[in-house]
């Protein structure tokens, strides 16, 4: 090496901002009196970066709508986040608004990019005890004539959530009246 007049060079087109594939190595430059050089190219492969991903624990009371998951991302290259993705990934439970207290794992899958390579990082829901939701019900007036029979007595409902409706009661409440025929 020190009997050279100028030492060859290894160049490729590859940057540190290339995507991930094979790039070529080329020698140039090298000058000696005493060498001719024979210049063999080699390969320089790029592979994807590992993107860790994962996904919030998410707490909740049992009826409540699961909410969106929030993702977290680790291991973004030159400036990219995830929208730079071809397809982001996706979160999902086996818990739905029927499922009774417990622990779900969240579970994370479908990334896809040409760069990267996944890593997921699953989550936790947690469904806590039911918290009873208050329910109004409201009596009609009804009006009556001396000495005839008491009308039927109905009411209204104000605060089901989640599409519930007066079927989805235990047990249904009556309306009652101290009024009768003879009052």
């Amino acid at each position: 090496e020190n009997s050279l007049n100028k030492k060859p060079l290894a160049n490729t087109t590859a940057s540190k901002s290339s995507n991930v594939g094979t790039y070529p190595i080329t020698i140039s430059g090298g000058e000696s009196d005493k060498y001719n050089f024979i210049y063999i190219s080699g390969e320089l492969g790029i592979s994807p970066a590992e993107l860790t991903v994962s996904v919030m624990d998410v707490n909740i009371d049992q009826g409540e709508t699961i909410p969106d998951f929030v993702f977290g991302y680790q291991g973004f290259k030159n400036g990219d986040n995830e929208n730079d993705l071809d397809k982001k990934p996706v979160a999902s439970t086996s818990a739905n608004l029927d499922s009774p207290p417990g622990t779900y794992p969240i579970t994370l899958s479908g990334g896809e990019s040409f760069n990267y390579s996944f890593k997921y990082e699953s989550g936790l829901l947690t469904i806590g005890e039911t918290k009873k939701i208050d329910l109004t019900v409201s009596a009609s007036d009804a009006t009556s004539t001396y000495g005839d029979e008491i009308p039927t007595l109905s009411f209204s409902y104000q605060g089901f959530v989640n599409g519930d409706d007066e079927n989805s009661l235990n047990k249904k409440p009556l309306a009652n009246t101290t009024a009768s025929k003879s009052s």
